[in-house]
């Protein structure tokens, strides 16, 4: 878990500095995310993204 998230922090800092995302947001289905290569976690990345910056559609399981 620590390494997908490593990457995936990794991803964040090499290519999106400026954005602000809160760590409850990021973890959102993180177990799912197999961050196997950058251009992988980057598409996975997105929806992610959009998550952060709509949490209101958010659905906490």
């Amino acid at each position: 878990m620590t390494k997908k998230i490593d990457c995936f922090r990794s991803f964040l800092r090499q290519r999106h500095t400026g954005a602000k995302l809160k760590r409850k947001y990021i973890g959102i289905k993180l177990e799912e995310m197999h961050c196997n290569t950058e251009a992988e976690s980057a598409k996975k990345f997105k929806s992610i993204y959009f998550f952060a910056n709509y949490p209101q559609i958010l659905t906490d399981k």
